[in-house]
Order: structure tokens, then C-alpha cells, then sequence
């Protein structure tokens, strides 16, 4: 039986974010299993989740970033029905409600800049319930901690983060996974897997 995005991503703790057709190409022959595709346009869209599936992967589909798509609300149900991706990272908050309405994984993308995007944050997430948060920039993991302190949702940091290091940060502060565009990290996700023992 095929995975859930949240059950993979737990056990993983590696997502590859691609923004470009080679880095696609190295992303499908890696270990880790889920993609988030941060390029593309609505006409290569469907090939593209396709092909990744094809190779037992999860396209989860940042829709602010593929050209073509709108924040518009009928994005969500396209981008669930007919192209059928595995779920969507959007950095808009309505969008996130919608695809958790369907019963569609979301990823809410919320860019931390000060004290008071933290502040606010609570409130987007308590009204919007994504199936989970990225914040940005993942560079900074001591703040998950604080975040938690706001929000019951599992929590993706994103950006920046290059080495084993960095990436053992964010689990060691709380993180459920690390998102990372770096193949070279990419190549060391057998470091980042959840063990039975550590359950």
C-alpha cells in the first residue's frame, strides 16, 4: 500500500526541493521519496507529476511557483483531480484551507522575517489548518521551538540548509524533516532517517 506524504515525510526527514529540470533528473534517481516541485508551467505540469510517480515517488506541488496556475481556489481542486499530485505548498493561507477541506495534504510556506510574522502566525495556522508548516528560512532551528509554542501542526524548515549539520539542526530543535535543494545533501539522506529506535 502506498505511503501518505505525512507518513513518508515523518520517516524520511529529507524532502528534495527542485527548481529545475536536472535537478529533477538527480532528485529521481536519489533515496528520498518526496519531491517538492518549485518550477515548471501548466503545460509540462502533468508530464512532470507523472513522471515522478512513475518512479514511486510524491510530487507535492508548490502552486505560486508553476506558471499558469492562479490563487485562485479552483487551483487546488485541479491540482488534486486532474493533474492528481500528492498535495501542495502554497503560501497562501486560503488555498491551504481549501486543499484541507478536499482532504488534500498541504503545506502552508510561512517566511519568519521578525518577531511579529511569528506572532501572526498562530493565528493563519488556527484558521487555515494546513496539514503542515514550512518555515523559512530553515537556517535558523532554534525558533521551531518557539513556533511550536504556537502551533499543533508538524513543522518543515526550508532554505539554506546545505550540510548534514544544518539539517541535523532542525530535528535536533524539533523539526519534523528539512527541505533542502542541495543534492549533496540530498545524497546523505540515510543520515536523516527515523529508526524504529528512535520512535
Amino acid at each position: 500500500m502506498r505511503m501518505l506524504p505525512l507518513e513518508t515525510i515523518e520517516k524520511e526527514r529529507m524532502i528534495m526541493a527542485v527548481k529545475s529540470d536536472k535537478e529533477l533528473d538527480l532528485a529521481l534517481r536519489s533515496k528520498p521519496t518526496v519531491i517538492f516541485l518549485l518550477y515548471g508551467d501548466i503545460m509540462t505540469l502533468p508530464q512532470v507529476v507523472q513522471k515522478i510517480q512513475g518512479r514511486r515517488k510524491m510530487a507535492i506541488v508548490h502552486l505560486d511557483l508553476v506558471m499558469g496556475l492562479s490563487s485562485h481556489e479552483l487551483t487546488v481542486d485541479y491540482l488534486q483531480r486532474v493533474i492528481q499530485a500528492d498535495g501542495i505548498i502554497t503560501t497562501h493561507p486560503n488555498l491551504a484551507a481549501r486543499a484541507n477541506e478536499n482532504g488534500f495534504f498541504s503545506i502552508l510556506r510561512y517566511f519568519l522575517l521578525d518577531s511579529l510574522s511569528l506572532k501572526n502566525l498562530q493565528g493563519q495556522v488556527d484558521k487555515h489548518r494546513p496539514t503542515v508548516l514550512e518555515v523559512l528560512p530553515g537556517i535558523i532551528p532554534t525558533v521551531i521551538p518557539r513556533i511550536q509554542e504556537k502551533v499543533d501542526i508538524p513543522i518543515i524548515a526550508g532554505g539554506f540548509i546545505r550540510t548534514p549539520e544544518e539539517g541535523q539542526a532542525v530535528l535536533d530543535n524539533g523539526g519534523l524533516a528539512l527541505s533542502s535543494s542541495c543534492p549533496d545533501l540530498w545524497a546523505q539522506a540515510d543520515r536523516f532517517l527515523l529508526h524504529e529506535e528512535d520512535i
